[in-house]
Parts: C-alpha cells; sequence; structure tokens
C-alpha cells in the first residue's frame, strides 16, 4: 500500500469536463423547452411506477411541436449508418432540506443523459450513454455485444454501470423513489461504471421460471461516490479499480399466492486506488462486497416489497485527519439492509416507500436509519412528476429531512439495456 499526500495532486474524474459542460448548459433552455413538448415515453423500469398517460388533452400546439420534436429526433437517427434509436432524459428537483435546525431550499437540475442504441449487424449491438450531471460529464456506457451466445446471451465489451444488487445498474431517475437508498450510496457509490467485459445468460429459462447469470471482468472501474452527508459518506472519494463481479437472479418462484425472485451479487476489488481530496492517495488497496435480494409480488395484488442485505469487508475507505491533514484508512466490516414497498395507486399514480438502517464506513461505525416516501404523478406520456419526503436519523451526526419535487421528461426511446432489457 502506498499513500502520497494531496500535494502531488488528485485526478479529476472526468478530464476536460468544463470544456463539455459549458456547452450542455448553454442548451438546457432549449433542452427543457423541448422536453415539454416531447412525444409519448416510458418513464420507469421498476414496478410501481404508472406509465399511461394521455396525450388527447394536448394543445394543437403542443401537438405541432410533438410532431416536430419526433420527426427531427427520428431523421437524424435514421441518417446514421445501421438501425438506431436514442433518447434524452432531463431529471431536476426543487427542494427543502433541514440539518439539525438549519434548513435551505434549492433548485437544480439534476442530471441530463442522451442515449443512443444501434443495431450493426444480426448479432451486434451498440450502447452509447452520456451522462450529465451538476459536477460531471461522464461517458458511462459505451459497449458492443455479441447476442448470440448460448442461453440467450450476450458479450458486452467496452464501459458500462456495475451489475450489482437489482437497481444499481439504473441511473437515479429510472427508481421507484427519488434518490438511491443511503446504504447503497455508502457501500457502493451513487453511480459506479467499469471498462471491461460483461457476459449474461439464462441457466434455466422456463416458461414461468429462470436462472440468470451476469459475470463481468474490468480493468478499471470509477465511482463518483458523492452521498449527502460529507463527514459520514464517501462524498469527497474518487475510487480507481479493477474489479471481479458476478450477479445470480432466480425468477418465477411459486411463494403461497404470488411469486418470488431471489438475487445473489458479489464484487470484489483486488487491487484499488482510493483518492481524497484534500488527503492524498492511497494504493494497493482491496475489499469484496456481497449482497442478497428478494422481491416479493401477490398474484391477486398489484405490489412488490423487497429486502436487500450488503456487507462489505477489507479496506472500506479513507478520510481526512483533521489533525494532521493525512490520509487515515478505515478497515474491517461493515452490514446494513434496505426494505422497499412498490405499489399503483391508480393508472397514472404510484406510491414507493423506503426503509434503510446500515453502519456507516468510518472508523467509528456510526449507524443511520432512512426513511423515505415518493408520490408519483404521470401528468403526460413523457413527463412524471414526483413528491418525495425522507428522513436521515444517525447515532453520531444531526438529522436531516428532505422534501422535494421531481421532473422527470423523455424525448425518444430511453432504453438502457436495448434489446436485452430485464428488471435484474
Amino acid at each position: 500500500m502506498r499513500v502520497t499526500d494531496a500535494a502531488g495532486g488528485v485526478p479529476l474524474p472526468i478530464a476536460g469536463e468544463e470544456g463539455l459542460l459549458l456547452p450542455m448548459v448553454a442548451l438546457l433552455p432549449q433542452i427543457c423547452l423541448l422536453v415539454l413538448s416531447a412525444p409519448p415515453q416510458d418513464l420507469g423500469t421498476v414496478s410501481g411506477i404508472a406509465k399511461d398517460g394521455g396525450s388527447d388533452e394536448s394543445s394543437s400546439v403542443g401537438s405541432w411541436a410533438t410532431d416536430l420534436a419526433g420527426d427531427l429526433l427520428a431523421d437524424f437517427l435514421s441518417a446514421l449508418p445501421w438501425d438506431w434509436e436514442g433518447g434524452l432524459a432531463i431529471d431536476g428537483t426543487l427542494g427543502w432540506r433541514d440539518r439539525g435546525g438549519r434548513d435551505h431550499t434549492h433548485a437544480h437540475l439534476r442530471s441530463a443523459e442522451l442515449i443512443l442504441n444501434g443495431d450493426i449487424g444480426e448479432a451486434l449491438e451498440t450502447h452509447i450513454s452520456l451522462h450529465a450531471t451538476r459536477r460531471h460529464v461522464v461517458l458511462d456506457h459505451l459497449t458492443l455485444a455479441y447476442t448470440k451466445m448460448p442461453g440467450d446471451g450476450s458479450l458486452h465489451f467496452g464501459r458500462m454501470p456495475l451489475r450489482f444488487g437489482s437497481q444499481m445498474h439504473q441511473h437515479v431517475h429510472e427508481l421507484s423513489t427519488a434518490n438511491r437508498p443511503r446504504v447503497l450510496e455508502e457501500y457502493l457509490g451513487t453511480i459506479v461504471t467499469a471498462t471491461g467485459v460483461h457476459y449474461d445468460s439464462f441457466l434455466i429459462e422456463g416458461q414461468d421460471q429462470s436462472l440468470r447469470l451476469f459475470a463481468g471482468a474490468y480493468g478499471s472501474m470509477d465511482s463518483e461516490m458523492h452521498g449527502r452527508r460529507h463527514a459520514h459518506s464517501q462524498g469527497n472519494q474518487d475510487l480507481e479499480a479493477v474489479a471481479l463481479s458476478a450477479r445470480l437472479v432466480g425468477s418465477g418462484l411459486s411463494v403461497g399466492d404470488g411469486d418470488l425472485q431471489l438475487g445473489a451479487s458479489w464484487r470484489s476489488l483486488p487491487d484499488y486506488t482510493l483518492n481524497v481530496r484534500g488527503a492524498g492517495t492511497a494504493t494497493a488497496l482491496s475489499n469484496s462486497a456481497i449482497g442478497l435480494d428478494a422481491a416479493y409480488s401477490p398474484s391477486a395484488a398489484d405490489w412488490t416489497l423487497g429486502l436487500e442485505y450488503l456487507e462489505m469487508s477489507g479496506d472500506l475507505a479513507g478520510q481526512k485527519n483533521e489533525d494532521s491533514g493525512l490520509l487515515d484508512l478505515v478497515s474491517g466490516n461493515r452490514s446494513g439492509w434496505l426494505l422497499s414497498y412498490d405499489r399503483p395507486l391508480t393508472e397514472k399514480t404510484s406510491l414507493g416507500l423506503l426503509l434503510s438502517e446500515f453502519e456507516h464506513l468510518d472508523a467509528e461505525a456510526d449507524r443511520e436509519t432512512e426513511v423515505g416516501a415518493a408520490w408519483s404523478w404521470q401528468a403526460a406520456q413523457y413527463l412524471r412528476v414526483r413528491l418525495a419526503a425522507s428522513q436521515q436519523v444517525s447515532s453520531a451526526a444531526d438529522d436531516v429531512t428532505r422534501v422535494m419535487v421531481q421532473l422527470t421528461g423523455v424525448i425518444g426511446h430511453h432504453d438502457h439495456d436495448h434489446g436485452h432489457a430485464h428488471r435484474h
């Protein structure tokens, strides 16, 4: 292991990000106007998100703008070689937060995501995703996939989100809650992207039951772990690592009058580098994470109850020593869990509930409990409105309460997995 001080500089997560971000910021007003007049889209990939919005009540101006936006996008994609489809997703929030009696209100465009999927042959697909936040512009998906592997399998080469648990491969705006659960942010990061090779295949594929394997080996992995509590999260850390991962999912298991899905995930970092801004860099570190998850859906009702358990061991994290200014490493074992509940309320509304508890990756292993609720309304086929509230209760820090309004709009097709879309 080698630790260097911060004087040598910590590499930025994205080289030249200011040069990419400024043009996108300049285009945001036009993008927002275009989103408000976008063609029909499915905004949800998690059960409990209503997908049926109406367009019959659209004004003549809105219908004209919708047709124009759709035609322009179709014309652009048709001019490209091969067979392409794509879309743009915009996610913004207006929120209020209280931390220990100190509150403030803020509004920001949380993310903008451009997706392109292409069929370049009978057995070849490509997927491109450019994801911009208020901090970074990231090419988080650039893959070439061979889709004729045994068991309806596929082999992916390139840069892609890491598969772990039931939702880490999804972006935040695709979830049934307004934010990534805190336990996942703490242990895995808000978004984890890896460069290497990924394989997925059905080991068992029946009419009602299936067993699916995901496995990957990555020459590099990076994660911006910007948790919302910087003193007790990985909010100031960047991760660069070689990684191995695997996920096994069995679905269609009959339990009582419903169906049960079971999953197990594993991720190993045999040799990773940790950059803590302002403190230094540590190399030759290692850790591993395991996850177990289950989701139950009754046949007689339209809701899903999910449970997920995570455990990490090894070199877990690092934090700046306030006295010396140097990097202190944290090693050991930590664990946490989350419980989720998703339920459609009407044709256009749904409810998402979340409860989680976990040990922080700091030296004291402080515990935190998170409670969250989100009500979603499919205001139109291209626009989802969400009201969300959450509270974080910590054993060693001020409690945090949040209330927010989230707006998510999509132009075109927004399919991360292209022809191999799966919930797992």
